[in-house]
């Protein structure tokens, strides 16, 4: 018998899994397929309405949001538990806070590294999701494998790239589902360049008003910081909500007043030190969320998502 070209197993499972994938995105959301790709399968351009205040014309609009996606399936996915160490914040040292452990039920999937060398050099700046398909159950699991290197990965492994593979554990909690909410972790990391670029402008304002603060500056600067579309969206930052109240509060007490007074320059200070160290808490809380590790079951509570 003469033997024609293969459709290998793998190949099957492999569009099986972008399938299921792409079903479990709302349908106006862009994916486009990298083809031959190099750690990159997908890229994700995410869409909605118009801004709440403007009118329903029935379109979907680029919300400036985008995220990569590595694509990997399994036949069935099979649930262990581990447990996990409980750490002091590892941007700042290695070291064991205490000699307790929580026990977090994960998936581990071995892959290559030089995969996740390549995703180490982009930075963390435009999120990596490794996304798990299991085939048989068609459920979908996610990991942000630039937070999974430098909190997980790095810290314990630094020279992982000597390595061939590297075992990497998904918590079973990030799960995509019918449930919209199962989403607001992935809109999460779509902003990520949002609130980076919003890190630097609250930077650069405070120091800015450490020298020159006039009623003038601080109301140009909040319209500045307001222009940014990140403000009271699906999946955004707790944290952030709080913070629009607080620069709407001071613009509508600035608009009153003519002139600023001592109490009034000691709570602009006070909001922009504040605002400064949002990118700190970002990096030191927000990016372990959904890491396989003891202080992301900490800390999910303090860095919640909100739907306004």
């Amino acid at each position: 018998m003469i033997r024609t070209k293969a459709r290998v197993a793998q190949h099957i499972m492999e569009n099986e899994s972008i399938q299921i994938l792409t079903k479990s995105f709302p349908k106006e959301w862009v994916l486009r397929e990298y083809k031959p790709d190099y750690g990159i399968d997908i890229s994700v351009e995410v869409f909605g309405r118009k801004l709440k205040q403007e009118p329903d014309d029935g379109n979907y609009y680029s919300l400036g949001e985008m995220f990569f996606i590595q694509a990997k399936s399994v036949k069935k996915a099979e649930i262990k538990t581990i447990s996990v160490p409980d750490l002091m914040n590892v941007e700042k040292e290695y070291t064991v806070a205490s000699t307790n452990k929580k026990k977090i039920d994960v998936l581990g999937f071995r892959i290559e590294t030089t995969e996740l060398s390549t995703i180490h050099s982009m930075g963390a700046g435009t999120p990596v999701l490794l996304f798990l398909i299991d085939i048989s159950s068609k459920r979908i699991f996610y990991l942000c494998l630039n937070d999974c290197i430098d909190k997980v990965i790095l810290p314990i492994k630094p020279a992982f790239h000597n390595q061939t593979t590297l075992t990497i554990y998904i918590p079973i909690k990030n799960e995509i589902t019918d449930n919209e909410h199962s989403l607001y972790p992935i809109r999460f990391y779509a902003k990520r360049s949002k609130y980076y670029a919003l890190f630097l402008k609250f930077v650069y304002q405070r120091n800015e008003l450490k020298y020159s603060l006039s009623r003038k500056r601080v109301l140009y600067f909040i319209d500045v910081i307001l222009r940014n579309s990140i403000w009271n969206d699906m999946g955004n930052w707790g944290l952030f909500s709080v913070y629009y109240e607080k620069l709407m509060n001071m613009k509508s007490r600035l608009l009153k007043t003519k002139k600023l007074s001592g109490i009034d320059e000691i709570e602009i200070r006070a909001l922009w030190d504040g605002l400064a160290c949002a990118g700190n808490t970002y990096e030191e809380l927000c990016r372990e969320m959904y890491l396989p590790t003891y202080r992301s079951t900490e800390i999910t509570t303090y860095c919640h998502l909100h739907n306004d």
